[in-house]
């Protein structure tokens, strides 16, 4: 993914100066399952998108949940005192 974006010199942009600058958010973007939510989400709801389709964000979703329950149970300390 590129990102154009215009210069700045102060307060002011220059016009017709252009800086390309590629964009590694993308990379950290796919780590959070916020992406994945809102994927899956606007594959079902705006374009009719079987969830079957989208197996990958689907299968993702579940092993983050999973990963973080288990982070959860591992770190539970009940005490019987």
């Amino acid at each position: 993914m590129v990102t154009v974006l215009p210069v700045a010199q102060g307060s002011k942009v220059k016009k017709g100066t252009l800086l390309v600058q590629l964009d590694n958010t993308q990379h950290i973007a796919e780590i959070l399952p916020a992406t994945h939510f809102v994927r899956l989400i606007r594959g079902v709801v705006l374009r009719d998108v079987e969830i079957i389709d989208m197996s990958f964000d689907v299968t993702w979703l579940a092993l983050f949940t999973l990963a973080g329950l288990i982070l959860a149970s591992v770190r539970f300390k009940k005490n019987l005192d």
